[in-house]
């Protein structure tokens, strides 16, 4: 149903499971109703779900009607989508987000425990001589204290611990990572607010 101009009382149930495909149709395949119009279905359940307060059932229908938008989304936006999607559900997660911070962060210590443990190496060739071992752990603190100051830099971690002239030392690959580490944490930052936000209904 198409839900144009339907009058839907307050105590009407829809079905939300975590795996919708269970009980809501497809976005493509034969005889199935086409990803727009499946939109509009999707946005007008969701603003009745809305006017009732039913928040659980409105952010259902709201990531229903982004798996659509994704499906007709031009090749140019189609990839935020689909990161978005994956990165959060949409702005429901809480799990997906801490989990990439996470691992995120454990791949720049480990890059920096790497330049502790063969400190006069490159990037490449560092990686080509683990079988030589890890830095002591003293080292490997420092590398996660590093870590750390890259994921949360307005918390002034890094100056404060590890001092000014900390990174201006660091090789130049180590910088390129602690700024891509920087960047993508902001991202990740937002999108675990987004999940709080939602999840716990925080308006």
């Amino acid at each position: 149903p198409e839900f144009h101009a339907a009058e839907l009382y307050d105590d009407t149930i829809f079905p939300v499971p975590e795996k919708p495909l269970e009980n809501w149709p497809p976005r493509t395949g034969e005889g199935v109703m086409p990803a727009a119009d499946q939109k509009r279905a999707y946005n007008r359940l969701r603003l009745f779900m809305n006017r009732a307060l039913m928040i659980d059932e409105e952010q259902f229908f709201h990531r229903q009607e982004m798996r659509c938008k994704r499906k007709d989304a031009g090749w140019l936006h189609k990839p935020f989508y689909w990161l978005f999607s994956c990165l959060s559900d949409y702005g429901i997660s809480v799990w997906r987000p801490l989990l990439c911070l996470f691992c995120l962060g454990f791949l720049s210590a480990a890059a920096m425990a790497l330049h502790y443990g063969q400190p006069d190496l490159d990037f490449i060739e560092i990686f080509a001589s683990l079988k030589d071992g890890f830095p002591d752990l003293e080292k490997i603190g420092l590398s996660v204290a590093w870590s750390i100051s890259n994921a949360l830099p307005f918390l002034g971690y890094g100056n404060r611990y590890l001092g000014n002239d900390f990174s201006s030392e660091l090789p130049y690959w180590l910088e390129i990572i602690g700024g891509i580490q920087t960047f993508l944490s902001f991202i990740l930052l937002f999108l675990l607010g987004l999940g709080l936000r939602n999840r716990f209904r925080l308006r």
